[in-house]
């Protein structure tokens, strides 16, 4: 057989037999496939083979299985089993999601309504809330990893919280048992938190500041901190200011503004102590509104499409934190306007309220890693 290049539809990979192919990339395909003995509809990721030597790859898909059953939450995407196929192909059946990415969402919406956006990101900080009690961190929150499942009996859709890849677990006594080591950066530079970018040892405070960084996405269509450089993108984090919402938003209120100052606050001992106070903070900014009008005034046509996610998320990039270090103790900095050193990275697509085309009768999956 040619490696995981030809369509396996027909074929039954363990106890999950394979319908059709729902997309590919470049790590691998997924599947819309049935379970032999509950007749379940999943979703099965099965990996190129040449990952199944990958100790790392290997090791996020048994990280995401077990973050998704130590935590146990309805918003966390259930991943119902893991293995390797007849050919050597490492696989992971998950859950099957209809909808969008909150980063669709946000392309299609433009800066969203107080309450709208308020709404999506408590429930996200509910989610986390009952991961950082089971002692997992996630590390890599961004508007791409939640998804906005589609519910039938109601247009408001349910929040999924994706890719516990690269999350890290902490043990009894706090040892960290994360991929990375301390030193090194991973994940999406725009949302890190100081002490990410520093390459420090990181705890769930560190999931506050990526929140909140995506709350002022959604209420501007804009990142505080952008360029298209890894490395510079980790010293405006570090010692930079980013423009407060307020002033890009001056319809906003005030004491919204401050709310999410406070989760982005550089010394994570002054940010909110847990997700709990940070939602808790954002209530009062959702209540009283109806949420089905909300949603329904801006949901898309048909089935939501989520075309542009990527199927199966590479590696995040890294960097080394000692450069991010040097620099800040540097009297001149070593990246200047035009310095190159370090990934480049892709501009984020341009935010508008475009109309969306949906691809009717379309059922899609989430982005894992």
């Amino acid at each position: 057989m040619e490696e995981n290049l030809s369509d396996r539809s027909g074929e039954t990979v363990e106890k999950f037999v394979l319908e059709r192919l729902l997309g590919e990339g470049g790590m691998g395909q997924v599947y819309l496939a049935q379970h032999q003995i509950t007749d379940r509809w999943v979703a099965v990721k099965i990996l190129h083979q040449e990952f199944a030597q990958n100790n790392e790859i290997l090791a996020r898909i048994r990280r995401e299985a077990k973050a998704a059953a130590l935590i146990g939450h309805p918003n966390i995407v259930e991943i119902i089993d893991s293995g390797t196929d007849q050919y050597g192909a490492p696989f992971i059946a998950m859950e099957l999601l209809e909808g969008e990415s909150l980063d669709d969402f946000l392309e299609r919406m433009g800066p969203m309504p107080v309450p709208l956006a308020c709404h999506i990101i408590a429930d996200i900080c509910d989610t986390l809330t009952a991961a950082h009690a089971k002692g997992v961190v996630h590390r890599y929150m961004k508007p791409e990893n939640v998804f906005m499942q589609k519910r039938h009996k109601t247009v408001v859709p349910q929040v999924k919280i994706l890719d516990f890849g690269i999350s890290k677990f902490l043990t009894m006594d706090q040892q960290d048992m994360s991929l990375t080591k301390t030193g090194t950066v991973m994940g999406t530079p725009y949302y890190m938190s100081v002490e990410q970018a520093m390459g420090q040892k990181v705890d769930g405070r560190a999931d506050i500041y990526s929140v909140g960084v995506i709350l002022y996405q959604l209420l501007t269509a804009r990142l505080p901190y952008y360029d298209t450089n890894y490395n510079r993108v980790l010293l405006q984090i570090v010692a930079g200011e980013h423009v407060p919402v307020i002033d890009i938003r001056p319809d906003l209120p005030q004491e919204l503004s401050d709310i999410i100052q406070l989760a982005m606050t550089k010394n994570r001992d002054e940010r909110y102590a847990d997700c709990a106070q940070f939602r808790a903070a954002l209530l009062p900014y959702v209540e009283n509104y109806n949420l089905d009008e909300l949603f329904g005034a801006n949901a898309a046509d048909g089935n939501f499409a989520t075309n542009d996610i990527p199927l199966l998320t590479p590696t995040p990039q890294m960097a080394d934190a000692s450069v991010i270090r040097a620099t800040l103790q540097s009297t001149k900095p070593v990246l200047s306007s035009t310095d190159t050193t370090g990934e480049v990275l892709d501009a984020p697509p341009a935010r508008s309220k475009g109309i969306f085309v949906a691809i009717a009768g379309v059922v899609v999956l989430a982005a894992l890693g």
